[in-house]
């Protein structure tokens, strides 16, 4: 990296991609997100919950336990009412169908320039995420290979995505998320050849966020995030090229 400008991000990054990718003139998806509660704001708040949750977190300081699996796992020994409130908490989805704004962009025409604008146009507090669904001129879908990692960022964490990587047997682009790390692949996949992909990278969990991967299943595509929010004051940058 020259001098001391910071690494691309995924906007700058992300029209070449898709134009390298997908050659035919295609379009892509950008839905504009209103972010949830954090999982332990989304549990009622009664007594019993707070010392559950409160539990949970500890496991999750102390051990490095997933918070949702520290919660299943203190489910187990609570009366039926309260397992009843955090099974409804874990399992809640939410669907690309609720979106604030949906955009349906041209690969062809895509720009970072075009794409930082819209991005400046969401609703503060909201996120923007890209679909992995292409849509084909004719009338067919394709995916772009997606991963969403919960290592935490480091030197020897980036070596360890690379190694998961090849092994998946893909090529890319490795972004730090802010809290980790997002992966792009630099190819198409099928709807079937998707299932596969993801139900071969959940095999690496807890390295690969293995609940990121459920909702992508339920939702028949998977997105990542392209903007600042949610807490994070940028967008993904490129950490590491995959070839």
């Amino acid at each position: 990296m020259a001098g001391n400008q910071p690494p691309l991000d995924i906007v700058e990054l992300l029209p070449d991609l898709l134009r390298e990718v997908s050659p035919r003139p295609s379009e892509l998806t950008i839905f504009e997100l209103s972010v949830p509660p954090e999982a332990q704001k989304r549990v009622v708040h009664r007594p019993e919950l707070k010392a559950v949750i409160e539990a949970a977190l500890r496991l999750r300081s102390e051990h490095g336990v997933p918070f949702w699996d520290a919660m299943m796992l203190n489910s187990l020994s609570q009366p039926e009412d309260i397992r009843s409130v955090l099974l409804d908490a874990s399992g809640l989805h939410q669907p690309m169908s609720t979106a604030v704004v949906q955009h349906r962009l041209s690969i062809a025409d895509l720009s970072p320039l075009a794409l930082r604008s819209l991005l400046a146009k969401a609703q503060e507090g909201n996120i923007s995420v890209v679909s992995s669904r292409l849509l084909m001129p004719d009338g067919t879908e394709s995916h772009l290979p997606l991963l969403d990692f919960r290592l935490p960022v480091s030197a020897s964490s980036s070596v360890i995505i690379e190694d998961i990587v090849r092994r998946l047997g893909f090529s890319g682009l490795v972004l730090e998320s802010g809290n980790s790390y997002h992966f792009y692949g630099r190819s198409l996949l099928s709807a079937s050849e998707m299932r596969e992909f993801l139900g071969r990278a959940i095999l690496y969990a807890p390295i690969v966020d293995y609940r990121w991967i459920a909702h992508q299943l339920v939702e028949g595509a998977c997105a990542l995030r392209i903007s600042k929010g949610k807490a994070f004051a940028y967008s993904p940058r490129i950490v590491l090229e995959i070839r």
